[in-house]
C-alpha cells in the first residue's frame, strides 16, 4: 500500500497546478458517472399504477400501499400513483377496487325494491333519478368521457291545468386527460338526452366541461351558429378546406415545397326567413251550398155592411174578402280557391367572398456541367403556363368573379441560387445547432481525457 502511494506522489510531483486539478477533476466525474449508473442499475424501476385518480380513491390506495410496506411515487399533483415494475401486475389487481371510478349513481334498479307506502311524489323523484342515472351510463360509455353528472327538470304532470314549464337538461362532463370533444360529438351527446326524455328538446340541453367551458351553443334563432367563436371556426374550416384543395394540386404538378397556397373566406350568417302566401281567384271549388225557401200567407176579413135592404138572417155574419202569398227563398254558396305558401329560409354561412394568394417557385432545371457534375439552374415560367395554372387553380377553388373573388398568383425564388436542392426537398436553411453543440461537447471531452491519459503515459 504505501508503495503504491509513492508512486502516485512520484506521478503527481512533475503535474503542472493545471493539470492536477484536471486530473483529480476527472477522477471525481468518473466517480460521479459510475455511482449514478450504479445507482441506476440498481433502483428499482417505477411503474404506473394508476393515473388520473380521484382525491378519494388516492388515499385510500396510499393508506393501503403503506400498511402493506410498498414503496411508492406520486406524480400529477398526488392523482398518479409509481410502484415498483415486478410488483405493478399483482398490485394493480388487488387494488382494482380501490382505483376504479366509484359512483353512486343508479339507474332503473331504484325500482327493485319499492315500498307500498312510496307517495307519488317519490315515484316522480325515483323516476327522474333514474333517468338520470341510466343517461348517465349512457354518456360514459363514450371513448372521451371519463365521468358524468346529468340533471334532469321535468315539469310536473296535471289533468287540471297545462304545464307552461318546459323540460332542460344540464350536462357535466370530466373527460380523460388529453381528450376532447369536437362539435360532432356534443350534438350527439345532446340529441341522445333529447331523444330520451319526453318533451326535451336538443336545443335545452347545455353541456359543460370539467373546466366550466360551456361545449353546446346557444341555438335559439340562430340555427347553431350563435357566437363569433362559432363563425370564426366556420370561417377557417372552409378556408382550410380550400388551401389543402389548391395546394395539393400544386404539389402534384410543381412538387411539395414549390409552392405556397393561402385562402381567406368571408361568409355570411345573417339569418332570413321570408314566407309568401299566393292565391288564384280562377281557381275556385265549391265546397258547400245552402238553400233557404220561406212562403207567408195572409188572409183579411171585415163586417159586411148593413141596410135596410140587407136580409134579416145575413146581418152580423163576418165574410172573407181578401188573401195574399209572400214567396222568398236564398240560397249560400262557399268555395275553395287555390292558395300557394312558399317559405324561403336562407342558410347561414353563404360564402360571400373568396381571395386566394399563391407564390410559384421558379422551376429547377437539371443539368449536368463539363466536369460532369450535375448542377441545377432556376428559370421563370412564362406568362402562359402561369395563365394555366390561374385557370386551374381558379376551377379547383370555386373562385367567381361575379361575386369579386380575387386571386393572385406570383413567382418567386425560394432559395439562394446555387443552392442545389432537388425539386420537392424541403430546405431549411438552418444549421442543427443542438446537435452541432452535443456533437462539439462529446469531441471536446474525448480529447480532454486523450490529453491526460497521453501526459500521465509520459510521465510514467
Amino acid at each position: 500500500m504505501s508503495s503504491f502511494v509513492e508512486k502516485f506522489k512520484e506521478f503527481l510531483e512533475p503535474l503542472s497546478a493545471a493539470q492536477r486539478t484536471l486530473f483529480f477533476g476527472l477522477i471525481g466525474a468518473i466517480l460521479i458517472f459510475a455511482g449514478t449508473v450504479f445507482y441506476w442499475a440498481l433502483s428499482p424501476s417505477y411503474t404506473l399504477l394508476f393515473g388520473s385518480l380521484e382525491q378519494d380513491a388516492a388515499q385510500q390506495i396510499v393508506t393501503e400501499l403503506d400498511e402493506r410496506g410498498v414503496n411508492y411515487e406520486l406524480d400529477n399533483g398526488g392523482r398518479s400513483i409509481y410502484v415498483p415494475g415486478e410488483r405493478v401486475d399483482q398490485l394493480r389487481l388487488e387494488l382494482a377496487p380501490l382505483g376504479a371510478p366509484q359512483s353512486d349513481m343508479k339507474g332503473y334498479e331504484l325500482f327493485d325494491n319499492n315500498s307500498l307506502g312510496m307517495t307519488d311524489y317519490m315515484q316522480q323523484l325515483n323516476n327522474k333519478r333514474a333517468l338520470e342515472g341510466e343517461l348517465s351510463r349512457s354518456v360514459n360509455s363514450l371513448q372521451q368521457v371519463k365521468s358524468s353528472r346529468i340533471h334532469l327538470v321535468l315539469p310536473e304532470r296535471s289533468p287540471f291545468q297545462e304545464t307552461t314549464v318546459k323540460a332542460s337538461a344540464s350536462v357535466l362532463l370530466t373527460l380523460k386527460r388529453g381528450e376532447r370533444l369536437d362539435k360532432t360529438r356534443v350534438e350527439g351527446i345532446t340529441s341522445l338526452i333529447a331523444g330520451s326524455v319526453e318533451g326535451l328538446e336538443a336545443k335545452d340541453v347545455t353541456v359543460v366541461d370539467h373546466a366550466g367551458n360551456r361545449l353546446t351553443d346557444d341555438k335559439q334563432g340562430n340555427s347553431g351558429f350563435a357566437s363569433e367563436e362559432s363563425w370564426m371556426k366556420s370561417e377557417q374550416k372552409a378556408e382550410n378546406y380550400l388551401t389543402h384543395r389548391g395546394q395539393t394540386m400544386l404539389d402534384r404538378v410543381l412538387g411539395p415545397g414549390n409552392s405556397i397556397v393561402r385562402v381567406s373566406v368571408d361568409q355570411n350568417f345573417d339569418s332570413l326567413v321570408r314566407e309568401s302566401n299566393k292565391i288564384d281567384p280562377e281557381s275556385r271549388t265549391l265546397i258547400s251550398e245552402q238553400r233557404d225557401e220561406q212562403v207567408q200567407t195572409q188572409e183579411g176579413s171585415e163586417l159586411v155592411p148593413m141596410d135596410e135592404f140587407t136580409p134579416v138572417n145575413d146581418r152580423g155574419e163576418t165574410s172573407v174578402i181578401s188573401s195574399s202569398e209572400n214567396e222568398s227563398s236564398s240560397r249560400t254558396r262557399n268555395y275553395e280557391v287555390s292558395e300557394t305558401k312558399e317559405v324561403y329560409k336562407k342558410a347561414q354561412g353563404e360564402i360571400t367572398n373568396i381571395s386566394a394568394s399563391v407564390l410559384i417557385n421558379h422551376k429547377q432545371i437539371e443539368s449536368v456541367n463539363e466536369e460532369g457534375e450535375t448542377v441545377y439552374e432556376t428559370e421563370p415560367y412564362s406568362d402562359e403556363e402561369l395563365q394555366e395554372f390561374r385557370e386551374v387553380i381558379t376551377s379547383a377553388l370555386g373562385i367567381q368573379a361575379k361575386r369579386g373573388d380575387k386571386i393572385t398568383i406570383r413567382q418567386v425564388e425560394f432559395w439562394e441560387p446555387g443552392q442545389q436542392t432537388p425539386r420537392g426537398q424541403f430546405v431549411d436553411g438552418a444549421w442543427p445547432w443542438s446537435r452541432v453543440l452535443r456533437w462539439a461537447v462529446i469531441f471536446v471531452t474525448l480529447g480532454l481525457i486523450a490529453w491526460l491519459l497521453f501526459g500521465i503515459r509520459r510521465q510514467m
